[in-house]
C-alpha cells in the first residue's frame, strides 16, 4: 500500500482511511483549493480581521455583594440621554413645596383654665349681655310709647278747637286775584278707585243710604271715590278716623284743580269770587262736621249775599254754550251748601256732599274753558 495515496482520519476515537485513486483528483482539489484561498485573499478589505478568542475566566464561587449592590442601585436611578444618572435635572421652582411661614399664636401664659371653666364664664358673659340689652329696649320702648300716646291727644284738641271757633285753617285756593283761572287744593278722602262706573255706582249709593256722602268722579280713569273733604290734612284725617270707626277703609290725599288756560277779565273775576265762596264754605263745613259747631244767622245771610252777586257775574259772562252750562251747574250746586247753612235740620254730612259736588264741577268747567 501507497502511503501516499492512503489519508488517516482520527474522529471520536474512530480511525478511518481513505484511498486516493489517482493523482489528478488530488491536483484537483489542490488546485481549486489554492483557488479559493486565492479569491479570498483578493477581498480580505471585506473581511474583518480575525480577534484572537478571549481568554476565558477561571469560574470561581465568590460572589462579590458589594458589586451587585452598585448594579442594582444604577438601575434603580433614571437614565438619561447623555448616560449619566448622577446628574439628573431637579424639580423646577414653580412644582417645589415652599416653606410655610410658622404662624405665631397668642396665648395667655400664665392663664390656664380648663375648658368647662372657660364656657361657663363665656356663657355667662353672653346670658348678661343679652339680658342687659334687653331691659334696655323694654325701657326705651316704653318711653317712646308714653311719648307718642300723649302726642295726638295734644294734636286732635288742637285740630277740634279751631273749627269749633269757625276759624280758616288754611286757604284753598288763590289768596289775590291773578287773572287767570284760580287753583283749589281741597284733601278728600277717598274711599276706592273703580274701573267701571257700575261699580263704583253701587257703592255711592251704599253709603248715601248709610246718611254718608260719597261721590264718584267719572271724568277720571279709573273712577274715585270720594267721601269727604276738607281744608287740610289734619282735618281729611279726622274725617277718615269717622269712617274707620264704622268700618270704612279710606285714604287721605291733596286733590289739586289747576290750568295755565287763558281767560277774559270777566271770567276770571267771575272764578275768583267763586272759590273764594266755596273756600269759606270747606272752613265751616268740616267744623260743623266734626263737631257739630252752629253758624251764626249773620254769617250765614253773608253768605247768601256773596252767592247772590256771583250770581250777577255768571249772567254777565261772554263765553260759549259749554262754558255757561259747566259755569251754571257750579254756581247752582255751591248755592246749595250755603242753603245747607240755614237749614236747621241740616247735617254736616249734608253740608259735605254738596261741596264735593260742587268741587268736582268747577274741574268740569276748569276743563271746559282749556
Amino acid at each position: 500500500m501507497d502511503k501516499k495515496n492512503v489519508i488517516t482520519i482520527r474522529m471520536n476515537g474512530e480511525k478511518t482511511i481513505i484511498f486516493r485513486d489517482d493523482d489528478e483528483d488530488v491536483q484537483s482539489e489542490t488546485a481549486a483549493t489554492e483557488d479559493n484561498n486565492r479569491d479570498d485573499d483578493a477581498f480580505h478589505w471585506v473581511l474583518a480581521e480575525h480577534e484572537p478568542p478571549e481568554k476565558a475566566e477561571p469560574e470561581t464561587n465568590i460572589v462579590d455583594f458589594e458589586e451587585r449592590r452598585k448594579e442594582k442601585t444604577a438601575l434603580s436611578l433614571p437614565f438619561w440621554d447623555d448616560g449619566n444618572r448622577d446628574r439628573a435635572p431637579k424639580l423646577p421652582p414653580n412644582k417645589r413645596k415652599k416653606k410655610r411661614p410658622t404662624r405665631r399664636t397668642f396665648s395667655w401664659p400664665n392663664l390656664r383654665l380648663p375648658g368647662r371653666m372657660l364656657a361657663i364664664v363665656m356663657s355667662a358673659i353672653i346670658v348678661g349681655t343679652g339680658f342687659g340689652l334687653m331691659l334696655l329696649t323694654l325701657f326705651s320702648t316704653s318711653e317712646m310709647d308714653q311719648a307718642s300716646s300723649a302726642a295726638p291727644e295734644i294734636e286732635t284738641a288742637g285740630a277740634v278747637q279751631e273749627p269749633t271757633a269757625l276759624q280758616p285753617v288754611g286757604s284753598i285756593t288763590d289768596d289775590t286775584f291773578t287773572g287767570g283761572i284760580p287753583n283749589l287744593t281741597v284733601h278728600v278722602v277717598q274711599g276706592g278707585a273703580f274701573t267701571t262706573s257700575e261699580k263704583g255706582q253701587e257703592t255711592v249709593q251704599t253709603m248715601r243710604s248709610e246718611g254718608y256722602p260719597a261721590i264718584l268722579t267719572d271724568h277720571t280713569e279709573p273712577m274715585y271715590l270720594f267721601m269727604g273733604i276738607a281744608p287740610s290734612k289734619a282735618n281729611s284725617d279726622e274725617l277718615a278716623q269717622v269712617y274707620q270707626s264704622v268700618g270704612r277703609e279710606t285714604y287721605t290725599k291733596a286733590y289739586l284743580i289747576s290750568s295755565d288756560a287763558g281767560v277774559s277779565e270777566e271770567t276770571a273775576e267771575y272764578l275768583y269770587a267763586g272759590t273764594q265762596l266755596v273756600d269759606e264754605l270747606v272752613q265751616l263745613g268740616v267744623g260743623v262736621t266734626l263737631s257739630e259747631a252752629d253758624v251764626s244767622a249773620g254769617k250765614a245771610n253773608s253768605l247768601a249775599g256773596a252767592w247772590n252777586e256771583w250770581k250777577v257775574q255768571l249772567e254777565a259772562l261772554d263765553e260759549s254754550d259749554a262754558v255757561i252750562a259747566a259755569a251754571t251747574s257750579w254756581t247752582a250746586k255751591t248755592g246749595e251748601a250755603v242753603e245747607k247753612l240755614q237749614d236747621e235740620d241740616a247735617t254736616g254730612w249734608d253740608l259735605q256732599q254738596r261741596l264735593l259736588e260742587s268741587t268736582i264741577l268747577y274741574e268740569k268747567l276748569v276743563k271746559e274753558l282749556e
